[in-house]
């Protein structure tokens, strides 16, 4: 499930053909942070559980919707370290997904409708060193932007994928 949460958002990446509408851009984000997160929590629950977690205590320490802080919990237990761009792109979903995501029912932030666009844009523009237009044509979604978001996005999954999959395996749990 968490996979196709990541799926849906790089599919709705691809499909855009500018980067200068929110309403597009907001399910990019939304369904990245979940599938990423989720991916996150799994591969924490299969590290750190063993015959002596007290389930109740260990699900509450769970409850987060910070990448940074799961990415940081989990690196403590196993081998992931990731770059700059890794880490920026956790960062930008967590304060996306804790901060903008319901931004936009609250009537005093009505005016912050592009606060997630903005986020995003500051993202790419810091990461490729692409000049971002803002005004009505917006900036073309290239194949250069779907391509580095591609690659950043399987990087982190990829690797918790792995960190998944050992541990489980070291459970005798299978999984695909």
């Amino acid at each position: 499930i968490a996979c196709n949460f990541i799926y849906d958002g790089l599919r709705n990446l691809h499909e855009m053909e500018t980067l200068n509408l929110e309403v597009e851009i907001f399910p990019v984000l939304y369904n990245l942070s979940i599938g990423l997160e989720r991916m996150f929590k799994v591969a924490i629950v299969l590290v750190e559980v063993n015959d002596d977690t007290n389930i109740d205590e260990f699900e509450k320490t769970l409850i987060t919707h910070d990448h940074i802080a799961l990415y940081n919990r989990l690196k403590k237990s196993v081998d992931l370290d990731l770059g700059p761009v890794h880490t920026g792109l956790l960062t930008l979903l967590s304060v996306f997904y804790e901060d903008h995501r319901y931004g936009r029912f609250n009537l005093p932030q009505i005016d912050n409708l592009s606060k997630d666009k903005k986020l995003f844009l500051t993202f790419l523009h810091k990461h490729l060193g692409i000049r971002i237009e803002d005004d009505i044509i917006g900036t073309e979604n290239s194949l250069q932007i779907k391509k580095f978001m591609g690659k950043t996005v399987k990087k982190i999954a990829k690797d918790l994928y792995k960190i998944t999959d050992k541990a489980a395996t070291a459970k005798n749990l299978y999984t695909y």
